[in-house]
């Protein structure tokens, strides 16, 4: 077998058959489609043998993907380039690798092209708590030319957990340590020898949770990824108040010294696309985009807006994710999602394929792999669709492939920062027997940075990409500012496609700007240019609010006065959508709303562009034109999607009646529903409480109107939330409306609170109608009737209505006043499901009568002890004193129930190393009838696969005393059928007509109520009791084991079962 042929047969790759000089180069091979067959891409290794050599084996291992084994080294560059995969055509190079690099989290590149890479070697948790931090800032150059950074410089130490950077002047700002930091080299020779800190605060309870993604917005801003922690931020200064980063992210303003709370919350990444909007990412939420910014919301403090932002990637469950890897999750629930993402980064270059400007690509280190979605707008949001079906843009079988952090080069190319480590966790967030897990270590010292381009574009290329947009860079900044040479440079830079090169630009005309030799004094060559340059139509949307930004630099810029009212009113006409969305956002924050001029507000209201309205509608709210609420209404009707509708409820401060009364109902059908109407209840209740008597009057009759016109359950939620905001409880229950309601609206009133009893019993009506109909009569039906409405909700508790029909109807209970009205409730407790179950001990624990019967029906067994919750005992124990005894002997006698368990001999058990395997085979014959783990058992219980979180001890109470804590949702029920059929199970559902069981069998029985000759709960578990009587305590402990420890049996998670510590190979 000749050489080519073994590698192929046996999947080895280059790395231990060539020295390291040929590694590198082997790392810059091209990745192509696994549907492309090795004949015709050795057919296209016209580049020589030795690259062709790479293209047929890269390609060859793509046909059957296998996983990579275990391992305690990382591997080498080669073998981690041939385990990369992807279904598009890609050229992949390593271009910074260890002993330059170790252990990368974050990079950027400079003006001048440089590579800083930020290195975070004691992760997860320091080595030595006692030494100097391990953080680094490193400085990479490719000095030869031949596009691998070979030359590294520290440009800084000792840094407590660094994580990110931001380019400022002439240093970076860094996060890092609960702080930001300014570094600066001023005496050139590499290395950072004056340190500022400019804000602290930022917490620090957990290394992977810390502040980070410094990153320039379009507005001048650095805003800052919360990290999950928060923290209360100060400027150093003591000029700003402290700011809460409670649930939210940070701006800061370093020139001005400004900072503010913003909308998030994100883990570990930021960015924003090429028109300035910004999204973040966790764990579970891949692309978040911020839709509302808090100060937004200040815009109506009264508006109780939800969410302020919008999963433009899928999320949590929804999410799909599609490793090559072994992929394993801390939690086995969460296979096959996100469960890691991090490092979000908006792609604006088309070096990845022809419409990968629109791509939104996320980090999943726990898979091994970099997910792209392309981005499409849906009126104010972004919604993304995976880039292709079921495959990733770039995944490997190398389970050390660890891509943290993402980034866009000079060269327009992605860089992929992968920290190359056996484990990316913290010991905070994984089960107590993997805290100590040896491998957790294992790849400190590695570390790669990886560029990613379309094969199309070979190394030579995207070198002239870089040098092009570099020395753009340096012969623009060698120039006076306003000279006309340096302003056609500038608009060469802002026009172009390079997304690096427009947002360098950016800055530092930005910092030229605001670091002026003459502040006030306007460069009237660049005000020129940049005004044409809003005003294009040819240029594209990024380039356009760039200059209207570098236009806008507020407080402090030269250009300050560049701004005049015929532009604004222009610009907020204009063709572009983006434009005028980034205008009015400016006009807002700069408080300029008055320079617009009526005649733009029509067009401005008018528009067909969703992220237009929202903003118009949010720009309204400043607004004092006496045509507002006119404009506000038409853009509700105009608008679509909730962000849209809550955009005019935040508008509408302080005219939200007005805005209601604008809308005429015979033209507001499509809007009185669930689906569209959520704004629009928020706005009649803001009415309904600061409307005065004359208006509620006004807004009552609207709500006439529109009644007949709303889905049947937004209309009882309308009316509810009007009557409960404009205090009508008390006249209602009274059976008549306000005398400053009108006769109509009165007579109509009465007849309506008769339709609603009638629903209540109609069992031909909608269920969710039914529902809403019980509670709106409960709160607001008139007195006259309470009787007779009191004996149908009770009538429906008694009979086999729905479960949620029978919630609803629970809400009477309270109403109850001695224990011979209750009889009938606890006589049927039995046939209830566990849901109603709960509802009933609840409501009855709540009255004097009710607490007497719940006591009761728990001594004599109808009741079982589970219904006892916190808040339930609380109240008997906190009631009267004869029932306060009756509970105390009630407690003891579950207490001596439980004590007859020797618990002391298997608590003792468990204290021993115990075989899982032996476990796995005890489960099987003692809990797999209920209980599925893997591939064993039958689901009926409740899961305890993911067991992760739950201690040994708390796992042996479940067992020997299953009927302690039962979930209610498990209690066993049993059914006995006409012809003489017998069944017990878990309730899985229950209409009207029909229950339907889960036995241990694991068979599924839907049995007809007609067929029922009686159906009742057994308040007991099916799991057996006294499992002590037949387990011995080894028994058990082997089963805890099993149940803890089943996943790393056969997927043999590393450092588990060998304790193995790997070489540090860190060089510093």
């Amino acid at each position: 077998m000749d050489y080519l042929s073994w590698m192929v047969a046996t999947g080895k790759g280059l790395g231990s058959c060539l020295p390291r000089c040929v590694w590198r180069k082997a790392g810059r091979s091209v990745c192509n489609p696994p549907c492309l067959d090795a004949t015709y891409l050795v057919g296209k290794a016209v580049l020589g043998f030795g690259l062709g050599l790479m293209l047929s084996i890269g390609v060859m291992a793509q046909d059957e993907p296998r996983p990579l084994p275990d391992r305690d080294e990382p591997p080498s560059i080669a073998e981690s380039r041939s385990a990369l995969r992807s279904p598009l055509d890609l050229h992949i190079e390593c271009v910074a690798s260890e002993p330059q690099i170790v252990d990368p989290i974050s990079v950027q590149f400079d003006e001048a092209g440089f590579l800083w890479v930020v290195e975070m070697p004691d992760y997860p948790v320091p080595v030595d708590p006692t030494a100097p931090p391990q953080g680094r800032i490193k400085r990479l150059q490719d000095v030869d030319g031949d596009g691998f950074f070979e030359t590294a410089v520290v440009f800084a130490d000792q840094l407590d957990f660094a994580t990110g950077i931001a380019r400022y002047g002439d240093g970076w700002l860094v996060t890092l340590g609960g702080r930001l930091d300014w570094l600066r080299d001023t005496d050139a020779d590499g290395v950072a020898d004056q340190r500022t800190t400019l804000l602290t605060g930022f917490a620090q309870d957990n290394t992977q949770l810390r502040a980070n993604h410094p990153t320039w917005g379009l507005d001048g801003w650095l805003y800052i990824s919360n990290g999950l922690r928060g923290g209360t931020v100060t400027h150093t200064s003591g000029a700003t108040q402290e700011v809460s980063l409670q649930g939210s992210d940070l701006r800061f303003d370093p020139w001005l010294g400004r900072l503010e709370a913003t909308t998030g919350i994100g883990q570990f990444g930021l960015t924003f696309d090429g028109e300035g909007r910004r999204f973040v990412c966790s764990n579970r939420n891949p692309g978040l985009q911020i839709v509302l910014e808090r100060r937004d919301t200040a815009i109506n403090p009264r508006a109780a807006i939800q969410t302020l932002t919008f999963n433009a990637l899928a999320d949590g469950e929804r999410s799909r994710i599609y490793p090559q890897s072994r992929f394993w999750t801390t939690s086995n629930l969460h296979a096959g999602q996100f469960t890691a993402a991090c490092g979000v980064h908006r792609f604006r270059s088309r070096m990845l394929a022809r419409n990968s400007h629109r791509w939104m690509l996320t980090c999943d280190p726990t898979g091994n792999l970099v997910h792209a979605e392309k981005l499409v707008r849906d009126g104010a949001v972004w919604q993304g669709t995976p880039i292709a079906h079921e495959q990733e843009f770039l995944a490997s079988l190398d389970p050390w492939f660890r891509p943290v952090d993402l980034q866009t080069g000079p060269d327009g190319a992605l860089y992929v920062v992968d920290m190359c480590r056996a484990v990316i966790e913290h010991p905070d967030f994984m089960p107590t027997e993997l805290k100590s897990r040896a491998d957790l270590r294992w790849g400190r010292g590695a570390g790669r940075i990886w560029r990613v381009a379309s094969a199309t574009y070979d190394s030579v290329h995207l070198r002239n990409e870089a040098t092009d947009a570099v020395s753009c860079i340096a012969d623009w900044e060698a120039m006076p500012l306003d000279s006309e040479e340096s302003c056609r440079r500038l608009e060469q830079g802002l026009r172009s496609s390079n997304p690096w090169l427009q947002d360098q630009l950016t800055r530092l005309t930005r910092e030229r700007i605001r670091n002026a030799d003459a502040p006030g004094v306007s460069p009237a060559r660049l005000v020129g240019l940049l005004r044409d340059l809003v005003d294009d139509s040819r240029a594209n949307e990024a380039t356009r609010i760039r200059a209207f930004r570098l236009l806008a630099c507020e407080e402090g810029g030269t250009l300050g006065d560049a701004i005049d009212q015929p532009a604004i009113n222009r610009w907020l006409v204009s063709d572009s959508g983006p434009v005028r969305s980034d205008v009015l956002r400016w006009l807002r924050d700069a408080n300029q709303v008055e320079t617009i001029e009526p005649s733009t507000w029509e067009q401005l209201v008018q528009s067909t562009d969703g992220e237009v309205r929202l903003q118009t509608s949010l720009t309204l709210g400043q607004c004092r034109l006496p045509e507002r609420a006119s404009w506000l209404s038409q853009l509700y009707r105009q608008g679509s999607g909730r962000f849209e509708r809550e955009g005019v409820l935040l508008g509408a401060t302080g005219v939200e009646a007005k805005v209601v009364l604008a809308l005429e109902p015979s033209e507001s059908s499509d809007l009185l529903t669930l689906d569209e109407g959520e704004a629009l209840v928020a706005l009649i209740a803001i009415a309904a409480r600061t409307a005065d008597a004359s208006t509620r009057a006004e807004l009552f009759s609207w709500l006439r109107q529109c009644f007949p016109r709303c889905e049947p359950m937004f209309g009882i939620q309308l009316l509810d939330r009007f009557f409960a905001e404009a205090g009508y409880g008390e006249e209602l229950r009274r059976g008549s409306l306000p005398t400053e309601c009108d006769l109509v609206s009165r007579e109509w009133w009465r007849a309506l609170s008769t339709v609603f009893d009638s629903a209540i019993t109609d069992e031909g009506e909608a269920e969710p109608v039914r529902t809403a109909a019980i509670g709106f009569v409960l709160r607001y039906g008139p007195s006259v009737r309470d009787e007779e409405r009191q004996q149908a909700l009770i009538a429906i508790l008694l009979a086999p209505e729905s479960t949620t029909i029978k919630l609803a109807a629970v809400g009477v209970l309270p109403q109850l006043d001695t224990a011979e009205e209750w009889g009938p409730i606890w006589d049927t407790f039995a046939t209830q499901n566990p849901a109603v179950r709960t509802a009933i001990a609840q409501a009855a624990s709540a009255t004097v009568p009710g607490r007497a019967t719940l006591m009761t029906a728990l001594e004599s067994g109808q009741a079982e002890a589970a219904l006892l919750t916190p808040v339930v005992a609380r109240r008997l124990a906190d009631g009267e004193t004869e029932l306060a005894e009756r509970l105390r002997v009630y407690q003891e006698g579950l207490a001596a129930s439980r004590a007859a368990i020797d618990f002391a001999s298997y608590r003792e058990a468990l204290t021993a190393e115990h075989d899982p395997r032996r476990g796995q085979q005890l489960f099987g014959k003692h809990c797999a009838n209920c209980h599925r783990i893997g591939d064993l058992g039958t689901d009926i219980g409740p899961d305890i696969s993911d067991s992760r979180v739950k201690e040994p001890a708390q796992l042996l109470e479940d067992i020997l005393n299953p009927n302690g804590s039962i979930d209610a949702n498990f209690v066993a029920y049993a059914a006995e059928t006409i012809d003489g059929g017998s069944f017990v199970g878990v309730l899985v559902s229950e209409t009207g007509q029909s229950v339907t069981l889960k036995t241990n069998e694991g068979k599924v029985l839907t049995l007809a109520r007609d067929e029922l000759v009686s159906f009742a709960s057994t308040g007991r578990s099916l799991m057996p009791e006294r499992l002590d009587q037949s387990l011995a305590p080894d028994e058990v402990a082997s089963i805890i084991a099993f149940v803890k420890r089943w996943r790393y049996l056969d997927e043999g998670v590393p450092g588990v079962e060998e304790k193995k510590e790997s070489p540090d190979t860190d060089s510093r």
